[in-house]
């Protein structure tokens, strides 16, 4: 019995050595394949309104900034709902020559709700400063007290290869209206 147990194990040993390398090569290929996880985005981004210098000069209309802060992320990506008081304003435009996005798309606006919304993006001009994103215009329907709202559905968008929702905080911007 012992010469066989002593000829069964360095067989037994070389068949091992000989088979784990083709065993494991295949899954050593496989997990190399797979992604790294990536870090979790970190929400920092703000959306606010910001009324602009003209808005005092011209008693008809109302031009509000839609501004980014992202605090310490890098964006390459928006969505905003905005709501506003149908019965107090009447949207007339929107300009986005001064944004970061090179493209827009589905542009919403339903005027019986006071509802707009877009969503934007760049490939290329990733941004991680304060800056303006579009110019909206309302014409003033009437005097007193409204609210815009930036709504829930809104998201900042980070340049992180997962497009995290990067949004923190967003305002109720309340502005009086006088003609």
């Amino acid at each position: 019995m012992k010469k066989i147990k002593a000829f069964f194990i360095p067989w037994l040993l070389i068949g091992q050595i000989l088979f784990l390398p083709i065993f494991f090569l295949p899954r050593m290929a496989l997990a190399e394949d797979q992604p790294l996880p990536l870090e979790v985005s970190i929400k920092t981004a703000s959306l606010f309104l910001l009324p602009d210098i003209a808005s005092y000069f011209n008693p008809d209309y109302l031009y509000l900034d839609l501004i980014i802060n992202p605090g310490e992320g890098i964006v390459n990506a928006i969505h905003s709902g905005i709501n506003f008081d149908p019965t107090k304003l009447k949207y007339v435009n929107n300009i986005k020559e001064q944004s970061f996005c090179s493209f827009y798309n589905d542009e919403l606006l339903n005027e019986n709700t006071g509802y707009f919304s877009f969503s934007c993006g760049t490939n290329e001009n990733f941004i991680n400063s304060t800056t303006a994103i579009v110019r909206l215009t309302f014409q003033k329907l009437e005097t007193g007290w409204t609210k815009l709202n930036i709504l829930d559905e809104s998201e900042v968008l980070a340049h992180d290869s997962l497009g995290s929702n990067i949004l923190l905080s967003k305002e109720t911007h309340n502005i009086y209206l006088t003609k």
